[in-house]
């Protein structure tokens, strides 16, 4: 028989804390899509990366980088992996001989498009509760929050972020 006002029975409430169901939505995010992705060799920044160049052919180790919000080094092994497995090649800018462009080969698009449709899978068993008009308004609503702007991590965001997680 549970006791009224068990703290261990009462449902973990949560509804007036946004950043912490944020933080937990995006944790368990997190493990179905590298669950998803992991079949096909991919950790999620590989998947990024993939991503990333699908639109953007030609950006510098640096710019890609920056735009998903990887430092230098860990920017450097995600894309000597992606290399390595055939996914991206690093071309020689020739407008500037000391930065490389990177780009998808075919072998990196025939695993996105692969992946895509894995995470797809998942997502759609993460976001089975909403309707699609739902669906549609969170996204929009969680893309006006990743813009430039307070949600955009900077490098003392970065640095912070690490040192609370232990890492």
């Amino acid at each position: 028989m549970v006791r009224q006002g068990d703290p261990a029975e009462e449902p973990f409430a949560l509804a007036d804390d946004l950043g912490l169901i944020l933080s937990r939505l995006g944790t368990v995010t997190r493990l179905r899509l590298s669950d998803a992705l992991a079949p096909l060799g991919l950790t999620m920044r590989q998947f990024a990366v993939l991503r990333a160049l699908e639109t953007n052919q030609g950006l510098s180790q640096a710019a890609l980088g920056e735009r998903l919000q990887i430092g230098a080094s860990s920017m450097v092994l995600v894309l000597d992996d992606c290399q390595k497995a055939g996914w991206t090649e690093r071309r020689s800018d020739p407008s500037d001989r000391r930065r490389y462009a990177l780009h998808l080969t075919p072998a990196g698009r025939r695993v996105l498009l692969r992946a895509k449709d894995a995470t797809t899978k998942a997502q759609e068993q993460l976001f089975a509760p909403l309707s699609p008009e739902q669906r549609a308004e969170l996204s929009g609503l969680l893309n006006l929050l990743a813009t430039p702007g307070p949600m955009v991590a900077s490098a003392a965001d970065k640095s912070a972020v690490r040192a609370a997680s232990g890492r």
